[in-house]
């Protein structure tokens, strides 16, 4: 027979004695640091979207009329291969389908960048058990820097929210996730392609000593990459005969550079013009360069060493190598890199405990200095409604004055050479071309490209083997640069000083 169950004697009800138990505290940490990314950004654009380079203006151009005309186009009618960022382009126009202006969706999508540099930078850092605010350290620095605030309207920011990811996917060896960011990585900047290499270099690595292991890992990732790659490349060779822009012959043909230097031999004239923002920016660099040899001695098969310090290196060797002109968001990738191994590193030196070691005092105080001196400078130069590094020949607020005399229906030819902040204020107004609108002005520059000899001319050949050049649109009007005492309307240059803009009849 059973024993029959004991009942439990009642207890009285006494305060706290039956309380539930208490909830977990969720760790508000990553959203601090997506949310102090996120208004980061917002500061930057508001701080300097009055005076964009000339060159956000096109893209802003492409994403508007991809938006609102559904055409792959700066000037509408005209539609061109000169988008050096698909990606970038897309999601502008994405986020502009719904806000309807392109401009906004400028703000929107930088702060979105800046916000998920920051998470992802945390959740690297806490993995690693190093200080959170790693995160937010990289982005005040990079919002802060005149060379990062001369990139807004480019696909800078961009680039490094996909580079930040993919940091933390390689860091949890998500190869998949790792896989589609690589090719994301290339659409947004072909020649950011030196990252996805440095990141397969980096998932080799972290599979090593298991060769097999490794490889398929590497082969997988560079699978997925090609699979995002080619819906667009396949795109692009039925509208325009060409899985690659244009603008690579565009710019490769540009031999003589700025004032006669180019990506690599350029610094001398930048500390000569832009002193005050090419010491900050320098001192950034060399700070990530000290950073980059403590994490090649300290921890060499980081994912952060592999992917950020040597893709960084990299690409700066490939620029020197293609000789480009020496454009401020050519040396983004540097940079940037720099402050995210700074951040990284701060954050790994200085530890939890009470205290602080004198070589992260050594190493942080600088890192908060070079932020605040770079965002007075950055803050200084709105006045002018030009952002650091300004090398056009106009201001944006100066070329919309331009634009507003243009007749409505006019097509004109921007011969001075820049075309980006004319043919954005003139909308549907009226029509600016030239070879980065006009695909018929630059067939002879790719023409002159594709009969270069060596390999060089013989890919291209390749390449470029479905491309058929085509007519240039007429123009009524040209623009000419008549010098600062010459006719028409005045204009401001951070490179050249002052001068006047006129029109011409074709």
């Amino acid at each position: 027979m059973d024993r029959p169950t004991e009942e439990l004697p009642a207890q009285p009800w006494e305060p706290g004695r039956h309380r539930r138990p208490a909830r977990q505290r969720r760790d508000l940490r990553p959203l601090l640091s997506a949310a102090f990314g996120g208004v980061a950004g917002l500061g930057l654009f508001l701080l300097v979207h009055r005076g964009l380079a000339d060159d956000a203006y096109i893209t802003l151009s492409f994403a508007r009329n991809l938006a609102l005309h559904g055409e792959w186009a700066v000037t509408p009618g005209l539609p061109s291969n000169t988008a050096t960022s698909p990606l970038y382009v897309l999601v502008l126009a994405a986020v502009a389908v719904f806000v309807r202006s392109p401009l906004v969706a400028l703000g929107i999508v930088l702060a979105a960048s800046t916000a998920v540099i920051s998470l992802a930078l945390t959740a690297v850092a806490r993995r690693s058990g190093w200080a959170w605010w790693a995160g937010p350290l990289a982005v005040a620095l990079l919002v802060s820097s005149p060379l990062m605030a001369a990139t807004v309207g480019l696909e800078s920011f961009l680039l490094l929210a996909l580079l930040a990811a993919l940091l933390w996917a390689l860091q949890g060896q998500r190869t998949v996730i790792a896989g589609l960011l690589c090719g994301l990585v290339v659409l947004c900047r072909p020649d950011a392609g030196v990252f996805a290499v440095a990141a397969a270099a980096a998932v080799f690595v972290a599979a090593w000593p298991d060769a097999r292991r490794a490889i398929g890992r590497v082969v997988a990732m560079a699978g997925l990459a090609v699979a995002v790659l080619i819906p667009w490349a396949t795109a692009s060779v039925v509208m325009f005969g060409s899985p690659i822009p244009d603008t690579l012959a565009w710019k490769t043909a540009q031999t003589q550079g700025l004032a006669g230097t180019h990506y690599h031999t350029a610094i001398l004239l930048f500390l000569d013009r832009w002193t005050s923002a090419t010491t900050l920016t320098l001192t950034l660099v060399v700070i990530g360069i000290i950073a980059l040899l403590g994490w090649i001695q300290l921890a060499p098969a980081h994912p952060a060493t592999i992917l950020i310090g040597g893709g960084a290196v990299t690409h700066a060797v490939v620029m020197s190598m293609l000789d480009v002109p020496p454009f401020a968001w050519y040396y983004a990738p540097v940079v940037a890199g720099s402050v995210i191994l700074a951040a990284l590193g701060a954050a790994a030196l200085l530890p939890r405990r009470r205290g602080m070691p004198r070589f992260g005092i050594a190493f942080g105080v600088p890192l908060v200095l070079i932020a605040a001196g770079a965002s007075s400078f950055v803050y200084a130069h709105q006045w002018q409604q030009a952002i650091p590094f300004h090398a056009n020949y106009a201001t944006a607020a100066e070329y919309a004055a331009i634009a507003a005399v243009i007749p409505d229906g006019a097509t004109v030819e921007t011969a001075h050479g820049e075309i980006g902040a004319i043919a954005f204020f003139c909308a549907d107004r009226c029509r600016a071309v030239d070879p980065l609108s006009d695909p018929g002005r630059l067939a002879p520059v790719i023409e002159q490209q594709l009969e270069k000899p060596g390999p060089g001319g013989a890919v291209l050949r390749v390449l470029y083997r479905k491309w058929s050049p085509s007519e240039p649109a007429p123009a009524q009007l040209r623009t000419v640069s008549t010098g600062p005492d010459g006719p028409g309307f005045p204009i401001w240059s951070g490179f050249g000083g002052p001068g006047h803009l006129n029109f011409e009849r074709t």
